[in-house]
C-alpha cells in the first residue's frame, strides 16, 4: 500500500522517465496469476500463492519516504532525479495517504507481504 502510493504520487507530482533503463514492474509478483505462471514456466510444481498481512508502524509518514529514498534502489533513483518542487509535492502526497492510516502516536500502514511456493519436481 505504501509504496503504491508512493508510486502514484510520484506518477501524479514528477515523471518515471527520469533516464534510467527498463526495469521490472516492481508488483509484477504480488499478483498471484503471475506468480503462480512465473513458478509453473519454470518447471514447478503444485504452485501456490498466498498474502500474509502485515503492518508498518512509523510514527510519522517521512519515514515512508525516509525508507524508500535510502533503503531501495530503482525508487530511490527516481526520486533523486525529480526536481526538488517535485520531490516535496511527492512526499506531501505520501503524507496525505498515510494521515487516513493515524493509530494514535503513530501510523499503522497495511503492508501485506505475499508468499509464493512450489515443489521442484523429482527429475
Amino acid at each position: 500500500m505504501a509504496v503504491g502510493a508512493l508510486y502514484a504520487a510520484i506518477r501524479e507530482h514528477g515523471s518515471m522517465d527520469v533516464g534510467l533503463p527498463s526495469g521490472p514492474n516492481f508488483f509484477l509478483y504480488s499478483s498471484a496469476e503471475e506468480s503462480l505462471k512465473a513458478l509453473r514456466v519454470a518447471g514447478f510444481a503444485a504452485p501456490k500463492f498466498r498474502q500474509v498481512p502485515q503492518m508498518w508502524r512509523v510514527a510519522d509518514p517521512d519515514e515512508l519516504f525516509a525508507m524508500v529514498a535510502t533503503g531501495t534502489v530503482r525508487a530511490a533513483a527516481i526520486l533523486r532525479a525529480q526536481t526538488p518542487k517535485a520531490r516535496e509535492n511527492i512526499r506531501n502526497a505520501v503524507r496525505h495517504v498515510l494521515s487516513a492510516h493515524r493509530a494514535g502516536n503513530e501510523y499503522a500502514v497495511p503492508m501485506p507481504a505475499v508468499i509464493a511456493s512450489a515443489v521442484k519436481p523429482r527429475a
